[in-house]
């Protein structure tokens, strides 16, 4: 079905209203999101937002260097010369501003932050390299099963869920253009998640 066949079948609201309201989500393709992040990190010097854990250490071994930003004084990261403990919520602009980053990924970070707008304007001040933004997807598959049952699946640190739209507005409203959509792990447009990059 088309969106606009969609629009013309919907009983009740006005036609200005469904106009306003459903947009068409593009199929896109469907990648492994680490496979993904690593082959374009892979001999470039990085910035990794949200740097701890498996993921991290992955991009560390195929970057050519990679910095890194997390929360300051967890005790399950050890902050090392390369990695910087900012708040990005008290402190959106405490990103350190370096002159040698070629590509920046910013990996499940923004459903954190209680004020992402201010975020994203610190990195497009500081930075005008690519920046591979990944958010967990609102429509996931796993997401609306388990809502089904009565259960919320939600991680208690996330403050917001993207969906292709909100997402690409948020970016888009602070300055970004997209250059790359693409779903991870699952099908098209009820995946886990959503990858933009974004210059």
């Amino acid at each position: 079905m088309t969106i606009t066949e969609l629009r013309n079948n919907l009983s009740g609201p006005s036609e200005e209203y469904r106009a306003k309201q459903l947009h068409a989500v593009p199929s896109g393709t469907v990648v492994n999101r680490e496979s993904f992040i690593l082959e374009r990190v892979k001999g470039k010097v990085v910035l990794d937002i949200g740097a701890s854990g498996r993921m991290h250490e992955a991009i560390v071994r195929a970057a050519k260097r990679c910095y890194g930003i997390d929360k300051p004084n967890r005790s399950d990261v050890l902050l090392g010369p390369d990695t910087f403990g900012v708040d990005l919520n008290s402190e959106p602009g405490g990103i350190p501003k370096l002159d040698d980053v070629e590509v920046i990924v910013c990996g499940e970070v923004i459903e954190h932050l209680s004020n992402p707008g201010n975020f994203i304007d610190a990195l497009w001040s500081f930075y005008e390299c690519p920046v591979i933004i990944t958010v967990p997807n609102a429509f996931s598959d796993v997401g609306r099963r388990s809502m089904e049952t009565g259960i919320e699946n939600v991680n208690l640190e996330h403050v917001a869920y993207y969906s292709y739209w909100t997402l690409r507005e948020l970016v888009t409203r602070h300055g970004y253009k997209i250059t790359e959509s693409h779903w991870y792990n699952g099908r098209p447009m009820f995946s886990e998640g959503l990858i933009f990059v974004v210059e």
